[in-house]
């Protein structure tokens, strides 16, 4: 009798051990999957700055050439004014494009790539140690 309640006791903490790895299992899925998600978005904005730099850059230098050739004419010197507003708009706003790249490209995408593959790794432990018990 006394045996069988011992055996039992190893049993049911046995059966907690595995129940507490397989949540701990389930919330380390979940954070890869998330992730793994943060990594696509990651990747997209990383090519859509990068468009955005270019665009920026392609407007600046239409921005410039237009200004070239209305500051001859005085009868539109307003649009002059606007044109040097939007000349400056596109630069600042190329150069941020063109830093949050480069940020993307060496630092941000490739630290998340890593953190995935880390979570991976756990996860993969965690499933062979399930699996012996």
């Amino acid at each position: 009798m006394v045996s069988e309640d011992i055996s039992n006791l190893k049993q049911e903490r046995e059966r907690e051990r595995v129940g507490k790895k397989m949540i701990e299992l389930m919330k380390l899925r979940e954070k890869r999957k998330t992730k793994e998600k943060e990594s696509k978005e990651t990747g997209k904005m990383r090519w859509s700055s990068f468009g955005t730099s270019i665009s920026c850059v392609f407007f600046w230098w239409l921005c410039k050439f237009m200004l070239e050739e209305f500051s001859k004419n005085q009868e539109w010197a307003w649009l002059e004014k606007l044109i040097k507003f939007c000349y400056y708009t596109f630069i600042i706003v190329g150069i941020l494009a063109i830093i949050i790249s480069i940020y993307l490209i060496f630092f941000g995408y490739p630290k998340i790539c890593e953190e995935v593959k880390q979570l991976k790794a756990k996860e993969k432990q965690l499933e062979q140690e399930i699996a012996k018990q």
